[in-house]
């Protein structure tokens, strides 16, 4: 959706119109933004057809819209924040490891945010479970045992936390310029086979096979 929409001649004629009534680089961003927030705001609605979907993918949609046009604002609130801590050096682009890590929150907070509406049954009940969040939090449930009455076992959240771990790994790598793929293609053949048949035999018993759950139904079956 998104090339098809944003280099369409209207929203190109939008791009120009933009150029002359603002600036070059809201003309240059607009048509983007444009397709942005319709192809977040269709992933919504894909999401279930209901009222929740549709704030889900407009909330994406502003957001990421929204990111692009202030991106010099958060640029220079970074900067100023940075070299007033003294965190980064004069004349350097690297980010802080304090704003590196704050960026991760931010947006891992966002994203919970967001998912409420996904998984609440109506616009009402995703207001309440996050006024919940802030005016009765009962963080005591996630030591009492109540984790486990929501269908996990232990050895599930053990394979739940043995993937996250993987995964964070996987983004450290990548965030520091090391390609995994690549380590794999160097590794010796036989080395790449045991573990190729390693990661099909977990994803076959702790996936498709996990106890009673359907886990092997397709994920959007109902959508």
């Amino acid at each position: 959706m998104f090339y098809p929409i944003a280099l369409s001649k209207p929203i190109g004629r939008l791009g120009v119109w933009a150029r002359k009534a603002f600036s070059v680089r809201v003309g240059k961003l607009l048509p983007a933004t444009v397709a942005t927030f319709a192809v977040y705001f269709v992933m919504g609605i894909w999401h279930g057809a209901t009222w929740q979907g549709f704030v889900f993918g407009i909330f994406n949609g502003l957001i990421i819209s929204a990111s692009q046009f202030l991106e010099p604002v958060f640029k220079k609130i970074r900067s100023n924040v940075e070299n007033a801590n003294g965190t980064k050096s004069p004349g350097t682009d690297k980010d802080s490891v304090f704003w590196y890590v704050f960026a991760v929150i931010r947006t891992f907070v966002i994203m919970l945010f967001l998912r409420v509406f996904v998984r609440a049954s109506s616009i009402g009940g995703a207001f309440t479970m996050l006024g919940r969040v802030f005016i009765a939090p009962r963080v005591g449930e996630l030591l009492n045992g109540t984790l486990f009455n929501l269908g996990l076992s232990l050895a599930d959240y053990a394979v739940l936390a043995v993937g996250i771990i993987v995964m964070f790994a996987a983004e450290v790598a990548a965030e520091r310029g090391t390609d995994i793929f690549e380590l794999n293609d160097k590794a010796p053949v036989l080395l790449q086979g045991a573990l190729l048949l390693f990661f099909l035999g977990f994803i076959t018993v702790f996936g498709l096979y996990s106890g009673g759950a359907s886990s092997a139904a397709f994920i959007y079956g109902q959508f």
